[in-house]
């Protein structure tokens, strides 16, 4: 793909927001200690590193593509995941669920229905063609 965004990026943000919004209904503690910060890490550390070996294994088998290599690092598997850079998605995940998320939403409910449905087939069309470019050369 030609633009600034990952595929990859997208769908495990999908996936993690459908996972953390079918667990993560309430807080959730053990003896009045909230425990739901270090369960929203742990699924979001684990999701990212099985789509994130995942994809990196489709794409050597079946396109002989390797987009990124982290056999360098310390702890990992097989240079497809390693620790160091699942720690990060985790952390980047607490932001996004916690921060970004709820501005998000909080901005979508201000704007106008029909402004969001209207930037969301901008984006989807935008990244069809890019798609449809990357396919075809």
């Amino acid at each position: 793909m030609h633009g600034t965004y990952l595929p990859i990026y997208g769908f495990t943000g999908l996936i993690l927001s459908f996972i953390l919004n079918m667990i993560i209904r309430k807080p959730i503690y053990i003896k009045r200690v909230p425990i739901t910060p270090i369960i929203v890490f742990l699924i979001v550390f684990a999701v990212t590193s099985i789509v994130e070996y995942s994809a990196s294994y489709i794409l050597e088998k079946c396109f002989n593509l390797v987009l990124w290599d982290y056999s360098m690092y310390k702890y990992n598997l097989n240079g497809r995941v390693s620790l160091n850079t699942s720690v990060y998605f985790g952390i980047g995940g607490l932001l996004l669920y916690y921060v970004i998320n709820p501005v998000m939403s909080k901005f979508c409910q201000c704007v106008n229905k029909k402004v969001v449905i209207f930037l969301g087939i901008v984006s989807i069309l935008i990244i069809l063609v890019d798609l449809i470019i990357t396919l075809c050369i």
